[in-house]
């Protein structure tokens, strides 16, 4: 890939890096606000970040106990609402809360896919479908999971006209799997 062809697809998907890095400041600062303390900034030399496993196990160790037990309560809430009223019109707002607290609080990827799966297979034309679309890439990029990713760029493909940013990037990392 030239470098031509890098700035041009960053230029087209500059909505979706967007996303993912407003996710990334969000988490980063949860998680100074819930330990109280902000990490130490060396300005002589660029931090190096950890690969995604290692970062995922210090989310983790870094999320207090409460704080999960807190999130599973919710996630039993939000999916007993779900089951009371399957198809009422704010389940796939419930989905995507899942999946986040799966995500974000509890480390737990393949839970956090399923509800964003979930998402774009049974409310295709709900808002929160384009979220779940970026939320499920992360999932699979951090998993590693070339299947799931491949599924994502095609699911993505159906649900967006050929004109869209959305397709065309889905189109391109389908290409480049």
């Amino acid at each position: 890939m030239s470098k031509e062809e890098l700035l041009d697809g960053l230029r087209k998907n500059w909505y979706l890096i967007a996303a993912l890095a407003v996710i990334g400041v969000f988490v980063v600062v949860r998680l100074m606000a819930d330990s109280g303390t902000a990490p130490a900034v060396d300005t002589a030399e660029a931090p190096q970040l950890p690969p995604a496993r290692e970062s995922l196990g210090a989310l983790e160790q870094a999320t207090r106990p409460d704080e999960q037990a807190r999130a599973r309560r919710q996630i039993e809430e939000y999916q007993q609402t779900i089951e009371a009223e399957p198809e009422a019109e704010n389940t796939p707002a419930y989905l995507m809360a899942m999946g986040n607290l799966y995500r974000q609080r509890l480390s737990d990827l393949e839970s956090a896919a399923t509800c964003y799966e979930r998402i774009i297979l049974e409310f295709p034309d709900a808002e929160e479908a384009r979220l779940a679309f970026i939320q499920l890439e992360a999932c699979y990029l951090t998993l590693e999971d070339t299947t799931g990713l491949r599924w994502v760029y095609t699911k993505m493909l159906e649900a967006f006209p050929e004109d869209s940013q959305e397709h065309q990037y889905a189109a391109t990392n389908l290409r480049d799997l």
